[in-house]
């Protein structure tokens, strides 16, 4: 396995704990900058499945022996979208409802005060 991609399931590993997201599978992928849309990484999570992967472009490489905060943080970034993209999901679905909306906001805020209560943060 690549450095990076040791390094990127080392980091979620440590955090889907944290942020109890154990139930989710995670995989990591290397595209292209292009294919990223510019973006450092990103995640597309496969609705209604809960796996997520993780891409990463070049930069991220160099980061591992550069800046390996901003990675780090960049990871939790990404994993964090499987929570929050449900939401994000079926707020540009066409077909909607007020319910729907409400159940995932919800669903959403029940996980982040559980991490908190957990965390004793």
């Amino acid at each position: 396995m690549k450095e990076i991609e040791k390094y990127i399931y080392e980091v979620i590993d440590k955090y889907k704990d944290i942020l109890l997201m154990g139930h989710f599978r995670f995989r990591v992928k290397h595209v292209s900058e292009e294919d990223n849309k510019g973006a450092y990484m990103s995640a597309k999570f496969h609705f209604p499945y809960l796996l997520c992967t993780i891409c990463y472009v070049e930069q991220a490489k160099e980061d591992l022996k550069k800046d390996k905060t901003y990675l780090k943080n960049a990871i939790i970034h990404e994993m964090c979208h499987a929570l929050t993209d449900p939401l994000y999901g079926k707020g540009h679905s066409r077909y909607t409802s007020e319910e729907d909306l409400r159940e995932e906001r919800e669903k959403l805020t029940d996980h982040i005060s559980n991490i908190i209560i957990n965390n004793k943060l």
